[in-house]
């Protein structure tokens, strides 16, 4: 049986640390507004509807009307290609999915793509109610190494260390097997288990750029004091991945060590030049969110003018990761009061930034 597969890295949903719509949206989809002409369901997404159709008859019925749903093949498409991109998934492409799974509720596809929704948005509670759904014998590898993750991102380490344990890895996954591991067993304490895990994959995470596994690998060297180990360690991170503030913090810290200042003061510079432009980009993002609640609150409520003016205010500043964002809603206000060619350029403009 097949499924489609999603499993973001543990950073994956970070923009909603600060940019997170926690309020109820309107009962009208977006997908209401998606004209099939504009998104066609790629194979990616719909073979796995007749795979699992073919392999579980009980399902059959529903998986074909599925397919025959226009509307609901291209929201599908739609939030599929925003799950691959870096662009943020809001509460209303979550509404979409839930509304989706009411119609469709034994469609392996649409639960993957709200399971994926949901861990891309940090909702682990979501996210694990959703899993828990399903019972042990039906879930995918991918399931249980989602799962495996929000036990971690819930601090319950211990529960994790045990899950993964158990988890029979194979080539494709014994990478994300043993950084989650080692990840959990590093917050319980247990620095030689957590080295062993992550050393027994030292030279894929090398060659897979995984800056996260590595920096841990390089900060467990540090605190037991191998400095030469962490500096090797942390030195290849750095070259990977430039920007990783946990590597170029311990890695100025170990060559400090070492006795290394001029090689400790260039690597605090750059980590204070990296903070310092994480902190405009949070300074920036904090004085969006009063507006993008009162967009929300706005669509909600149907006052779909206001919702146009707070685009317009809101576009100046917004990111590229946001402005997709605004171009659905301002289709949908479009929408909403009937001006369809106003929904039209606002869906083509969401689409070409989506697809950058």
């Amino acid at each position: 049986m097949h499924r489609v597969a999603f499993v973001f890295p543990p950073r994956a949903g970070s923009w909603f640390r600060s940019f997170k719509i926690g309020t109820a949206t309107s009962r009208t989809r977006i997908s209401k507004i998606v004209k099939p002409r504009y998104l066609r369901l790629t194979a990616f997404v719909l073979a796995p509807l007749f795979l699992f159709a073919s392999c579980e008859p009980v399902h059959e019925n529903d998986a074909q009307r599925l397919a025959k749903d226009t509307k609901a093949t291209a929201e599908l498409n739609r939030i599929n290609t925003l799950l691959a991109s870096q662009q943020p998934v809001t509460k209303l492409d979550v509404d979409s999915l839930i509304n989706l799974r009411k119609e469709h509720p034994n469609s392996s596809v649409v639960r993957q793509l709200l399971q994926g929704a949901l861990l891309k948005r940090e909702d682990w509670a979501a996210a694990e109610e959703l899993l828990s759904q399903v019972s042990d014998a039906e879930r995918s590898r991918v399931d249980k190494l989602n799962l495996a993750r929000i036990y971690i991102k819930q601090g319950r380490f211990a529960e994790a260390t045990e899950f993964l344990k158990e988890f029979e890895a194979e080539d494709r996954d014994r990478v994300e097997v043993a950084v989650l591991l080692g990840q959990a067993q590093f917050y319980m304490g247990e620095l030689d288990a957590a080295t062993r895990s992550l050393e027994s994959v030292r030279n894929d995470l090398l060659v897979q750029k995984r800056g996260d596994g590595l920096a841990l690998l390089g900060t467990i060297y540090f605190r037991r004091g191998d400095n030469a180990k962490a500096i090797d360690t942390l030195q290849k991170t750095v070259d990977l991945v430039p920007e990783n503030i946990a590597a170029n913090n311990v890695l100025s810290r170990a060559y400090a060590a070492v006795g290394d200042g001029e090689r400790s003061q260039m690597y605090r510079t750059k980590l204070e030049a990296i903070n310092q432009r994480r902190a405009i980009d949070e300074k920036k993002k904090s004085r969006l969110v009063p507006l993008l609640y009162q967009l929300e609150a706005a669509y909600e409520t149907k006052q779909y003018e206001q919702v146009i003016a707070l685009v317009e205010r809101i576009q100046p500043d917004a990111d590229a990761n946001t402005k997709p964002i605004l171009y659905q809603y301002l289709a949908a206000a479009y929408t909403a009061m009937g001006e369809d060619d106003g929904a039209k350029r606002a869906l083509a403009e969401a689409e070409k930034l989506t697809r950058k």
